[in-house]
């Protein structure tokens, strides 16, 4: 004995990497710690460090770990013979040990956690639990991996940059934090993360898994709450997150291959699941896979997900990845462990990920949808095309669960709608130039009984995949169905309408404009598009007035239209499928002798209570003068009368140039 603590000793001297937990060891943590080789964590199927392989992965940094917990202290000494690879003591007999000089060990741990010589002579308790590991400075038969501060301090940034997360599928680990001890004892915090909400937490926690340990074959059990958690580093400000966490464990609902599985006793596993989302602030994660525990980063991507999964995975042997089937490898000889994940990704966290996604559209409906919370809902939908493969089976089996339940917000009757009661705008075919219309579009929509609704591109594509038979995306054609069946839309505003005109000739089709009263006329009426409808004509602002109590007879002039809507214009005329027209020389003539009979009468004599003014003669002089009319021979001339002033106007005898 006194040959193994000599030489435990001598490696107990810092640079170390020190471990403290308030909870201390019961009788079964230090008969799994001593059993280097086995581990009494593979009955229990709930236990993280489950095949040992949690204690044992501290030998990739130190060869001779320390443990002190309550009365008691362990070290270890791997290459030992297999009877003296522990030593044990009891803390109170430290300085009582014949032959043994305990200074070094006391003077490495003085100090930390209020661990010192004053706790060996009062009484020898440590309350708490302690790992001291000191690094390894050089190679060893243990491993050729040596640490020195600079890389520990490394993995304490590795650590840093998932500190927001590493909490929150956890049993019971409530805070973590990071400091440096010189040799001088002064400590330096490099980061403390903190649960804000620890007893609530706690409670949901233990309650969920007391219930795992209970539940019958009757009932699955669930549990949704939400995680504040507190980030302090000495690198950025203080942050605050807030995790909407879901741990599931599926019986009830479990295929009879799952069951099966279940109760293998050779696996050992728990269908224990959950899944993560950041809801404060609302921003999609690099979705990460847990065991409990983050598995090690590798490679570009993870999941792909938004959010992070957890489930009690079969792992490979150094826990860095999931046991999956290879490409060449034929199902039918998989082993269980195998499909043991494949069944927690499209049985157990399908039901997970559903337990999510409803309660963030509650809450969201709760808080009166506010734009923020309806965001919060569709970061839990990710863009396929960036999911790997597998995860993508698994997205799919679970958004599937929502074929017949509302996923989609409707803004313009605040509520959430199925696919198939939705009217997707996307608008994927419209031009830059024509966006102002998408707004008076799902105005229409929405005042026809119909529900608009906006989702993120990426969304769309999503939903259409896997929904394709009950989407509707809005386009000119649908649109115009609509709006025939119908007539609400006719109560929006002018410049509205006109948006509807210039969407429903995009495509450049003006058969869509049939039958509906999108024809603005010069009067400020709107008409409706017949294609054998009455004649309609197309003139200047100073045309329309020559003819008063005619407006009905002209669309509004193009001076008083938008870019875009002249264009829609110019289309309609184009294609002539409606009758209307441009205002030649014979139809004015004809419409400017029908003014004259119309107000003048017969005798066509403008007296100062006539409704054509001399402001009127001058207004038809020069849009005939613009046309390059010219008045003709002096025969058969008619005199108006005006003021006393008498004009030369022949209207029947008018000739072109």
């Amino acid at each position: 004995m006194a040959l193994i603590w000599t030489t435990l000793v001598l490696e107990m001297r810092a640079p170390a990497l020190c471990i403290y937990n308030d909870a201390e060891f019961t009788e079964e943590d230090w008969r799994g710690i001593r059993m280097i080789y086995s581990s009494v964590k593979e009955e229990d199927s709930l236990k993280v460090g489950r095949f040992g392989l949690g204690f044992k992965s501290v030998f990739h940094m130190t060869d001779y770990p320390c443990v002190v917990s309550g009365n008691t202290m362990l070290l270890i000494d791997p290459l030992g013979p297999a009877n003296k690879v522990n030593a044990i003591f009891n803390i109170a007999e430290l300085n009582d040990t014949d032959g043994i000089d305990t200074s070094d060990v006391l003077r490495a741990l003085e100090g930390k956690y209020e661990f010192n010589n004053s706790v060996v002579e009062k009484g020898g308790y440590f309350r708490g639990t302690m790992f001291w590991f000191p690094l390894r400075e050089k190679a060893s038969p243990i491993s050729d991996d040596v640490y020195d501060v600079g890389k520990v301090e490394k993995l304490f940034g590795s650590l840093s940059s998932e500190s927001s997360s590493i909490l929150i599928f956890l049993k019971s680990l409530v805070c973590l934090h990071l400091l440096k001890i010189s040799q001088s004892g002064k400590e330096e915090y490099v980061l403390r993360v903190q649960i804000q909400n620890e007893k609530e937490i706690q409670t949901r926690r233990q309650s969920f898994f007391s219930c795992t340990k209970s539940a019958s074959s009757k009932q699955d059990v669930a549990s949704i709450f939400k995680m504040t958690i507190k980030e302090e580093s000495t690198t950025r400000p203080v942050q605050l997150t807030q995790w909407l966490v879901v741990n599931y464990y599926i019986v009830h609902n479990a295929s009879n291959d799952f069951k099966r599985l279940i109760k293998n006793p050779k696996l050992g596993l728990s269908p224990c699941v959950g899944v993560a989302a950041k809801i404060e602030p609302f921003t999609a994660v690099e979705g990460h896979i847990f065991c409990f525990l983050p598995l090690p980063k590798e490679g570009t991507k993870l999941t792909g997900l938004p959010f992070h999964v957890n489930g009690f995975f079969a792992l490979n042997q150094n826990r860095h990845h999931l046991k999956w089937a290879t490409d060449d490898q034929d199902h039918q000889y998989v082993s269980e462990e195998i499909l043991w994940n494949e069944k927690l990704l499209t049985e157990a966290l399908p039901l997970a990920f559903q337990k999510a996604l409803d309660t963030s559209m509650s809450n969201a409906v709760t808080y009166g949808n506010k734009a923020s919370l309806v965001e919060g809902v569709y970061l839990w939908i990710p863009n396929l095309e960036t999911v790997l493969d597998k995860w993508k089976l698994f997205f799919m089996t679970a958004l599937q669960l929502f074929e017949d339940k509302n996923i989609v917000f409707c803004e313009h009757f605040n509520t959430w709608k199925r696919v198939s009661d939705a009217f997707f705008t996307t608008f994927s075919n419209l031009p830059h130039k024509l966006e102002f219309v998408t707004a008076a579009v799902r105005k229409a929509i929405g005042s026809c009984g119909q529900s608009p609704v906006v989702v993120p591109e990426h969304i769309f594509l999503t939903l259409n995949l896997l929904f394709g038979h009950q989407i509707n995306d809005i386009s000119p054609f649908n649109l115009a169905v609509i709006l025939r069946n119908n007539s609400n839309y006719k109560f929006m505003t002018d410049k509205e309408k006109q948006a509807l005109a210039v969407y429903l000739t995009s495509e450049g089709n003006s058969h869509t404009l049939e039958g509906l009263d999108l024809l603005l006329l010069a009067s400020g009426e709107w008409d409706t598009f017949k294609h054998n409808g009455s004649t309609k004509y197309i003139c200047s602002v100073s045309e329309v007035d020559m003819f008063p109590g005619s407006e009905r007879m002209f669309i509004i002039p193009y001076a008083r239209l938008d870019q875009c809507t002249k264009e829609a214009m110019h289309l309609i005329c184009e294609q002539k499928h409606y009758p209307i027209r441009d205002l030649d020389d014979a139809i004015l003539k004809q419409l400017l002798l029908r003014t004259l009979q119309s107000h003048l009468g017969p005798s066509l004599i403008m007296t100062e209570r006539s409704n054509l003014t001399i402001n009127w003669l001058g207004l038809v002089w020069l849009s005939i003068s613009n046309r390059g009319i010219q008045q003709g021979e002096d025969s058969g001339r008619k005199v108006i009368v005006w003021n006393g002033i008498g004009f030369f106007f022949p209207p029947l005898s008018l000739k072109l140039r």
